[in-house]
């Protein structure tokens, strides 16, 4: 196998363990710890074929150090609540995505947005004809054999529950459940947002490695990144890809004065106004977010699992213990006994990453992580931008629970020059 070759295979990986359970649990043959240690094994596998060492750096080492403390100076008195699974997934979301872009030349970053786009095109040969279908009352779903369905939370009954829907290839869960009847794009992901959010993952690895593209390659992605996340139909995502495309234009060119007077000027007041005419154009924005601000207002029960509902429950959970929070290594279960004994309202999970994080680690912690993302990014960015990224990075963490997913800790391990290899 080439150099080469390996190097999309470890970024394919990359992206496959960041949100498709299947794949990333080995089709649930195993335990959580088990698969962590196997794909950290395979990745050292490479170290030793290619014959590839490791570098460290230094700030990596001293924040991660002091976050392991924090981390430990709290467990050591809920030793009881360890769960072996959280423990190793923790090392793996971080150690992961440290291997994988340490092992890979300074040219290959290019293909994580490249092997996105054949996410998403895949995604569409299944997304397309099913929504096609779905009106005529035809579910490929259905047609699906049941040895071929995976549980996305790790229950039996949830095939029987949601349709069983959500199998290595493709997801073909949220068929008729939303209130809008839209099938929306899963791709290989848990849910659609979790999709948009690895297309926006990736457009921002685009933007930091954009000197990578040429012209023309640029526009085909930005539609493709475009399509990808609008076949999604994911509230935060199509919020937040206009933010993107604005860094992405000032980025490429803020060293052209003409252009960069152009985008200041026309392009961003335009999409700002665009983004305004499609929010209250399209229903599955302006109506979601309404719904959820009343649910959140009227304390619906539910409630609590929405973006705004969670954020205000888990406020109130940071404010219990905001240094040490309350155990990022506590099992599923005891975490679910904790939070319904504070009176949370839903059997959905929680809707804020970001917060959730805080509750369970502390804010010390989340810190120390938010200085590695800015020191990470500070290798190809400017201060300001690295303080936007830092900023988009912030709000795509108010949908999903990105922190348990390597791909947001890959920001920590940027290259910043092409003999950095």
């Amino acid at each position: 196998m080439k150099k080469e070759t390996a190097d999309k295979l470890l970024i394919l990986i990359l992206l496959l363990v960041s949100g498709n359970h299947p794949f990333y649990e080995l089709l649930y043959t195993v335990p959580t710890s088990v698969a962590s240690l196997f794909w950290i094994i395979l990745v050292l596998f490479f170290y030793l074929a290619f014959n590839k060492g490791i570098k460290f750096n230094k700030y990596i080492v001293v924040y991660l150090f002091s976050g392991i403390i924090l981390l430990l100076l709290y467990e050591y008195n809920n030793y009881l609540n360890f769960n072996i699974g959280k423990i190793a997934r923790f090392l793996f979301v971080v150690l992961f995505p440290f291997l994988v872009l340490n092992f890979i030349s300074y040219s290959s970053f290019k293909n994580l947005p490249l092997l996105t786009i054949r996410l998403i095109q895949f995604s569409l040969v299944f997304w397309l004809p099913s929504v096609i279908l779905s009106y005529s009352g035809i579910y490929i779903s259905d047609f699906i054999p049941k040895n071929f369905l995976f549980p996305d939370i790790g229950t039996e009954d949830v095939i029987e529950k949601l349709g069983g829907t959500h199998v290595l290839f493709y997801n073909f869960r949220n068929l008729t459940e939303n209130i809008y009847f839209i099938f929306r794009n899963n791709g290989l992901y848990w849910e659609p947002g979790a999709f948009a959010g690895i297309i926006l993952f990736s457009y921002l690895f685009l933007i930091l490695y954009i000197d990578l593209f040429k012209d023309k390659e640029l526009k085909k992605i930005r539609i493709w990144f475009f399509l990808g996340v609008l076949s999604t139909f994911s509230t935060t995502g199509l919020i937040i890809f206009p933010f993107i495309l604005t860094l992405d234009l000032l980025q490429r060119n803020k060293s052209d004065n003409k252009n960069l007077i152009f985008i200041v000027t026309i392009i961003i007041p335009f999409i700002i106004v665009l983004s305004y005419i499609l929010y209250y154009a399209i229903p599955v924005l302006h109506d979601k977010i309404d719904q959820q601000l009343d649910a959140v207002l009227m304390q619906k029960t539910g409630s609590y699992s929405t973006r705004f509902g969670s954020l205000l429950f888990l406020s109130s959970i940071i404010a219990l213990s905001p240094f040490l929070g309350e155990g990022i290594f506590t099992s599923s279960v005891k975490w679910e006994n904790m939070i319904y004994l504070w009176g949370y309202n839903s059997e959905a999970a929680m809707g804020n990453g970001m917060f959730l994080f805080i509750a369970q680690a502390g804010i010390p912690l989340f810190i120390i992580i938010s200085f590695l993302w800015y020191f990470g990014l500070r290798k190809k960015l400017n201060s300001f931008f690295a303080i936007a990224f830092l900023a988009i990075i912030f709000l795509l963490l108010q949908g999903e629970d990105w922190m348990n997913y390597p791909i947001i800790y890959s920001f920590f391990f940027l290259k910043k020059i092409h003999n950095d290899n």
